[in-house]
């Protein structure tokens, strides 16, 4: 095992915060991707001057599953999913359909507060909807990504921005 590797490895590891993870998540990612893409190039000599056993790679997507079932931060889990899908191992399907359901879910609870947070400002006369020239808006708990731009908007109006 390379010392980029290990070290990786124990970033991964003892990492709790997201911050904590700095760069080694795709650090990972691009060590797994050596593996399982032939041509596969990081753009970072360092990185691509590794020699990634299969071995290696086993252990660093256990590292980053191991990451991503201690974390509750939805981002973090989001960027370690797409470092571990990298990796093109189909062993990983059932925890991919696992967090695509919770997540769903949570996203279209969520969308209900969005929604109904939306329709009562709009209530009290906030300027919160977008609204055609005769004034008239079409909402709906279904159009998640309308909502979520016209709170972003709004909230933005306010001096408060959420990146995503």
């Amino acid at each position: 095992m390379s010392d980029l590797v290990e070290e990786t490895l124990k970033r991964l590891d003892s990492a709790v915060s997201p911050r904590d993870f700095d760069d080694c998540l795709w650090v990972a990612g691009d060590l797994i991707r050596k593996m399982s893409m032939q041509d596969f190039r990081s753009g970072f000599d360092w990185i691509d001057r590794e020699e990634v056993t299969a071995a290696d790679a086993e252990q660093l997507k256990l590292a980053l599953v191991r990451a991503l079932e201690r974390s509750s931060d939805p981002r973090l889990k989001g960027s370690v999913l797409s470092f571990l899908g990298g990796s093109l191992d189909r062993q990983y399907l059932e925890l991919y359909r696992r967090l695509l359901a919770e997540h769903l879910e949570a996203l279209k609870a969520h969308n209900g507060v969005v929604y109904s947070a939306l329709i009562a400002l709009d209530n009290l006369g906030e300027p919160v909807l977008e609204r055609d020239p005769d004034g008239r808006s079409s909402q709906s708990l279904m159009q998640v990504e309308q909502n979520v731009r016209q709170a972003d908007d709004y909230l933005r109006t306010l001096g408060i921005v959420h990146p995503w």
